[in-house]
């Protein structure tokens, strides 16, 4: 009876009542749009139901227009606030990767808290190979959902580090650890490096040694190969912080790091301003890895003027060309370096004679530059290499 007399109500109360229980009714209909507006509204006024059936089209259709196109979608549930999270998080371990991605990113709109415990248990699954494997999609969403909860995010991440139990030893010369929760670790890193959280510097220098290596020298993490991926991510996050703390440890690691590793040290070191990383820097311009030399040469050229390093900042330039792996770079490099005169480039230009005596050309032009310097230095090399 009352719900009767609720027709002919003029209560706000009583008017909401109706259309809801229209809404609803248009949802069993046959016509897609209609049903996906009545959805839509639904979702305005706070019913349940309109998230239920963006979630049905989502997993059972993959978006309203196509299987890969869920964003409008994903885009009102985010709005949809609590009523979402938990129906959004049952989604999490969806074996169709669309749909847990479309779960998460939902989720990171949101920023409803409880989500951040099942983000971190998610990839903790992931690394234990408990969960399917799709590339790495749903970590990369997941990582872009807990930037988005900011601070909220940072006591959970710190606690993974800190209670990180990773068995760590040395194994055939290299250090190794010993489980598979490198994502979990690597996104967490990411993220407080993101955040600049400065007390986050001590447990940051201490992922330098992560060297998590799979048994090999090389990994695959999310599409693209890369080595010990954690303490790269901790290089990158030292960097970003700029506190000064880190200095000391990311020079000690450089000696002894992999190619990719030494990038990201210059990079962090160029970025806390530092001039202790000047002799970092002039180790760098003479590698034979073109990003390490790349970024040297530019932390250098930054504090050029400023700092005493001893060298000309052409010098420089030439000194890395000797490096190069295109034998005209440095050719050119040893003509220059030969009319430069400057004795601080010896050594480098016997470096390139080993790499290059293979080409006569190279030696030559190699032994003229060291006649035109003149030293005692280049004047000795040069005659070891004439005989």
């Amino acid at each position: 009876m009352n719900d009767f007399l609720s027709l002919f109500s003029t209560n706000p109360d009583a008017r909401k009542k109706r259309r809801v229980v229209k809404l609803k009714k248009i949802l069993s209909k046959k016509n897609k749009e209609k049903r996906y507006r009545a959805a839509k509204e639904l979702i305005s006024i706070g019913e349940k139901e309109g998230v239920d059936f963006f979630i049905s089209i989502i997993v059972v259709k993959g978006g309203h227009y196509g299987e890969y196109n869920a964003h409008e979608e994903v885009g009102l549930l985010g709005e949809s606030g609590e009523i979402a999270v938990n129906p959004l998080l049952n989604m999490l371990y969806n074996p169709r990767e669309y749909v847990r991605v479309a779960a998460v990113t939902a989720l990171g709109n949101i920023k409803d808290r409880r989500a951040i415990p099942s983000f971190i248990n998610y990839l903790r699954d992931e690394g234990m190979g408990k969960v399917p494997v799709d590339g790495g999609y749903t970590s990369h969403a997941i990582k872009d959902a807990l930037l988005k909860f900011g601070e909220s995010a940072l006591s959970p991440l710190m606690d993974v580090l800190k209670n990180d139990r990773v068995v760590r030893g040395v194994r055939n010369g290299t250090n190794y650890s010993s489980d598979l929760n490198y994502t979990l670790r690597e996104i967490a890193v990411e993220i407080i490096g993101e955040l600049r959280h400065k007390n986050a510097v001590d447990i940051l220098i201490n992922y330098l040694d992560d060297h998590y290596s799979n048994g090999t020298s090389t990994i695959l993490l999310r599409g693209c190969y890369s080595i010990y991926p954690v303490a790269i991510k901790a290089a990158e996050a030292l960097g970003k912080i700029g506190d000064i703390k880190a200095v000391d440890s990311l020079i000690e690691h450089f000696d002894n790091s992999s190619n990719y590793m030494r990038k990201e040290i210059v990079i962090a070191l160029s970025q806390i301003g530092d001039i202790k990383g000047v002799p970092i820097y002039l180790k760098g311009i003479r590698s034979f890895e073109d990003d390490v030399r790349k970024y040297s040469l530019e932390a250098l050229r930054n504090i050029d003027g400023n700092v005493n390093h001893g060298f000309n900042f052409r010098t420089l330039e030439l000194i890395s060309g000797l490096y190069s792996s295109g034998v005209n770079e440095c050719l050119e490099s040893i003509v220059e370096l030969g009319e430069l005169r400057d004795p601080r480039s010896v050594e480098s230009l016997s470096d390139a004679y080993k790499v290059w005596s293979h080409l006569a050309n190279a030696r030559e032009k190699i032994k003229e530059a060291l006649k035109k310097i003149g030293t005692a230095e280049s004047l000795k090399i040069l005659k070891e290499l004439e005989k």
